[in-house]
């Protein structure tokens, strides 16, 4: 997936704060376990971490205003996927 960097700093703050959520509450490191493990997710890591996003609340709260923005919606969905793959990984290691 192409990076789009259509994000304002403080989108990128809350990518990193609903990313450590996300890993938390969803415990996506459980499912995340390429062998080996990549240091990028592939497409599919992704839309299965996008997915489950949203059935976030405080994620779908948060991109409800730019919903009609496929560009920022899909920069902001992409940037907290894969932060929330990286920090599964971390995790996940560190078990």
């Amino acid at each position: 997936m192409e990076r789009i960097t259509r994000l304002n700093p403080f989108d990128h703050y809350k990518a990193q704060a609903l990313a450590q959520a996300a890993t938390d509450w969803f415990r996506l490191f459980e499912c995340l376990r390429p062998n080996p493990p990549s240091p990028t997710p592939t497409l599919s890591d992704k839309l299965e971490i996008i997915a489950a996003l949203h059935r976030m609340t405080e994620f779908c709260t948060y991109i409800a205003p730019f919903r009609t923005d496929d560009t920022r919606m899909d920069a902001f969905e992409d940037t907290v996927a894969e932060a929330v793959y990286k920090l599964s990984l971390a995790k996940a290691v560190q078990e």
